[in-house]
């Protein structure tokens, strides 16, 4: 994949966190870990 993908995936995760903490109301870390292993796939 380009790096330019990588960059918009990884800001696409951290943009997502808020949304993941309100719909499970689980800590914020778990989103982050969440958008990690996206990226890590």
């Amino acid at each position: 994949m380009s790096a330019r993908l990588y960059f918009f995936i990884g800001v696409g995760a951290l943009l997502f966190v808020p949304v993941y903490k309100t719909i499970t109301h689980l800590p914020p870390f778990m989103g982050i870990l969440l958008g990690l292993g996206i990226m890590w796939w």
